[in-house]
């Protein structure tokens, strides 16, 4: 009678358990290393995306080298298994494939028995599910690190852009105390000329400032728009200026290509890199061009701007695109104009490229995503 009333008592407590594994949110795994078995519970199942069952008699072997994550294999054993290990429980942070074949995180805990010999007989443990936790945490790390680079970025440009606005400021001083002294109409011509050119560059300098602030602060706004519409748009307003008189404007363009995108955007990088094309063109040349080409491929638009101009040498090449930089202390550019077009192509997912060889010219590519 005792030992049925025993056996009863170890059933009722077998079924306990059964039903303790069952409520939990955890998934319970248990790990006869012997006989290199592993039994999970239908919560651990469950967790993976697999209904119970289908993960029965799973050896270990094939739970190491298939559903943990490769990078965490070796940290896992460890934790198990290492011999020299005191402490017989162990927790990590690991990542488990789903049946789906995605990866999430999981909080495993779990304790170790070892045998008089110190040898590994079993481990027993659970998992929780913690993907969401180390998605915010990740959210929060990719956070900061903008904020670090908005931060960084911020205090070179207040630095950069107080010193770029001060040099136009003191030479327009200058210029106009030099006025006041002169009676010459001839050097109060080229006086006035030389201040018409400073309030240029300073005009020049805020509108990159602006289109700087504006791509950082708004959202993107798509529209449809014409492609070569847009480009003889901006070849005309770009038409008045010096430059442009001595440069042929060679098109490779289809008139029915359009794209869906951030209008002022795209404007703002065309803009830039087709008034480059003709700030450096090359005096020397008899005969000077930019080519514009655009197609489309893979859901994206695709833009060449060749031009025949002074090119860039190696050195610089690799920096371009920096805040503030500039490739020699003569050039007249802020160093604002390439970094615009390169944070604004980022900010509409697309990318640019530069291919430049000294004394033959300049080749920019850039990609635009078709948002339509």
């Amino acid at each position: 009678a005792q030992l049925t009333q025993t056996a009863q008592e170890l059933e009722k407590s077998q079924q306990r358990f059964a039903l303790a594994i069952r409520g939990t949110k955890a998934g319970i795994y248990e790990w006869q290393v012997s006989c290199n078995k592993m039994f999970i519970s239908p919560a651990y199942m469950n967790m993976l995306g697999y209904a119970e069952g289908e993960l029965a008699d799973l050896e270990s072997g094939y739970y190491l080298a298939h559903i943990i994550h490769p990078e965490d294999r070796d940290r896992m054993q460890e934790n198990m298994t290492h011999p020299e290990r005191v402490e017989p429980a162990y927790q990590s942070e690991l990542r488990l494939k789903t049946k789906s074949g995605e990866y999430k995180w999981f909080l495993d805990s779990g304790v170790v028995r070892r045998s008089e010999a110190g040898r590994v007989e079993m481990v027993v443990g659970s998992i929780i599910d913690i993907d969401e936790r180390k998605k915010a945490e990740e959210e929060i790390r990719h956070k900061n690190m903008q904020l670090a680079k908005t931060n960084e970025e911020l205090d070179r440009f207040v630095y950069s852009a107080s010193h770029d606005m001060r040099a136009p400021l003191s030479s327009l001083l200058g210029l106009i105390h030099l006025g006041e002294k002169t009676n010459q109409p001839e050097e109060l011509h080229l006086y006035l000329t030389m201040m018409k050119e400073r309030i240029k560059t300073m005009e020049g300098f805020i509108r990159e400032v602006t289109d700087y602030s504006r791509n950082a602060r708004l959202d993107i706004a798509p529209s449809e728009i014409q492609l070569k519409n847009l480009l003889h748009e901006i070849a005309n307003a770009l038409a008045y200026s010096v430059e442009s008189k001595k440069v042929s404007l060679i098109w490779n363009v289809p008139d029915d290509l359009v794209v869906t995108t951030d209008a002022s955007r795209l404007k703002v990088v065309l803009n830039n890199l087709i008034s480059n094309a003709y700030k450096y063109h090359d005096q020397k040349k008899s005969e000077r061009f930019i080519k514009i080409a655009a197609g489309r491929l893979d859901g994206a638009i695709l833009i060449h701007i060749e031009d025949n101009g002074i090119g860039i040498a190696p050195e610089h090449q690799h920096r371009i695109f920096d805040m503030f930089y500039r490739a020699s202390e003569t050039s007249e550019g802020s160093g604002l104009g390439l970094y615009i077009v390169k944070e604004t192509l980022q900010k509409l997912g697309g990318s640019i490229s530069v291919h430049s060889v000294p004394e033959h010219g300049t080749t920019f590519s850039f990609s635009v995503p078709d948002l339509s």
